[in-house]
């Protein structure tokens, strides 16, 4: 999981994986939709909203939660 360095309220999220990168972006998304978080399905990767202290901590619990089976896919 890649995120990019970002000035604006969102982050932009990639994922390096040589076969699913695609399934897996749109697994997240809508693991983060499904849990309140605003979150865009683009080409190659996934906009992220970010905005309040609160709201951050609660997308990166999300993420961290979404993602940690993930060497499974490995």
């Amino acid at each position: 999981l890649k995120v990019n360095n970002s000035a604006a309220n969102f982050v932009y999220v990639q994922i390096n994986h040589p076969v699913r990168a695609n399934q897996l972006l749109a697994d997240l998304a809508q693991q983060l939709r499904c849990s309140g978080t605003i979150v865009r399905l683009l080409s190659g990767g996934l906009r992220i909203t970010v905005g309040s202290p609160a709201e951050n901590s609660r997308t990166l619990t999300r993420l961290e939660a979404a993602v940690k089976n993930w060497d499974a896919f490995s």
